[in-house]
């Protein structure tokens, strides 16, 4: 977007193509997983949270998730791109990795073993502790600062 060159080629390891657009798109989402290749086959069905934040449009041949709802509607979008062997993967979904099924799945791929889907699926524990801690955050920025006179400042422009 911010460059004179028309085209790039990227690196390969995905069958992908992109296009840059003008227009942020930002969105809070859910997406269940389609299946794939490798350890996704294992999370077919699977349902996870997160944002869209890009300023592009991909296409590719077979998306591996499908983002059903955006800001709160319903939606039906495919995304993500996996390489023939599970090992390589991207998405739109930032946040992914927060959700803490998914996460135990790709690491457990990592180490050569199956999906331990189940255990943790639906607990979100990383979401949670960064809600507590931000929580936490705001009651010590609250008790300790003057809330109206940081907002007279903001105000006067100083």
């Amino acid at each position: 977007v911010e460059s004179s060159v028309p085209r790039v080629k990227g690196l390969g390891l995905l069958p992908v193509v992109t296009e840059f657009c003008g227009e942020k798109a930002t969105y809070r989402v859910r997406a269940r997983v389609r299946g794939g290749p490798g350890w996704l086959a294992d999370l077919s069905g699977m349902e996870v949270r997160g944002y869209e934040i890009h300023m592009g449009r991909t296409r590719t041949p077979a998306p591996w998730l499908e983002i059903t709802h955006r800001n709160g509607a319903a939606t039906s979008v495919p995304d993500g791109a996996v390489s023939p062997d599970g090992r390589v993967w991207g998405c739109y979904v930032h946040g992914i990795l927060a959700n803490d099924a998914f996460r135990a799945a790709w690491l457990a791929s990592l180490r050569g073993q199956r999906s331990p889907r189940g255990a943790a699926e639906g607990t979100d524990a990383v979401e949670t502790l960064v809600e507590r801690s931000l929580d936490r955050l705001a009651d010590v920025v609250a008790q300790h600062l003057d809330i109206a006179q940081v907002e007279a400042i903001i105000k006067a422009g100083r």
